[in-house]
């Protein structure tokens, strides 16, 4: 037997407004962790395909190859940048 009081309609308003909020915020939240894994294997993809160019450059070069870890492609991608920033400054 449901109640015989009406629920008010500024009541019923605010619960559809919260199910909307609440639904906004899970479908986001997926997007957002969906973006997270995108850019993830982007960067995984970056760390494999760096190690392999330059390993090729080292091997032609006739050095020893780098092991891939990610201490060395930070690292490296530091030294890179600092270069480049270097270089951008020289050329202004």
């Amino acid at each position: 037997h449901g109640s015989t009081i009406m629920t008010p309609e500024i009541l019923v308003n605010y619960q559809k407004l919260e199910f909307e909020i609440q639904n906004n915020l899970k479908q986001h939240r997926e997007e957002v962790l969906d973006m997270t894994k995108l850019a993830l294997a982007g960067l995984y993809q970056m760390y494999f395909k760096y190690f392999e160019a330059l390993n090729a450059y080292r091997k032609y070069r006739k050095h020893e190859e780098i092991k891939p870890n990610w201490q060395t492609f930070w690292n490296l991608l530091e030294e890179e940048i600092a270069e480049e920033m270097k270089e951008k400054a020289l050329t202004v």
